[in-house]
């Protein structure tokens, strides 16, 4: 599947179990999880945190020369980890 397919799909209202279980069909980039507003903050951790792991698993099978085709976007997801606490944070003051 496609960013652009993605996108498309991530069109439609997010439902937060299919956003916290399969976020990178939910949604095209980890951004989109922060600025998704029907997401609670809470589903929104955790889909990231669900993304992360899946980042991982790619990154030690790419490792052990397991690649799947897909780009590690780990580094996108952790940005999106950073911008949520950050959000949370300033909401908390």
């Amino acid at each position: 599947m496609t960013d652009t397919e993605k996108r498309s799909s991530a069109d439609h209202a997010v439902k937060p179990g299919e956003a916290v279980d399969s976020p990178q069909k939910a949604f095209g980039h980890p951004m989109e999880v922060v600025e998704t507003p029907e997401l609670p903050p809470d589903a929104k951790e955790q889909a990231l945190e669900t993304w992360e792991a899946d980042e991982k698993a790619l990154q030690r099978a790419s490792e052990e020369g397991m690649t799947g085709g897909e780009a590690p976007r780990l580094q996108e997801v952790k940005k999106a980890q950073r911008k949520l606490k950050s959000g949370a944070r300033s909401r908390r003051r």
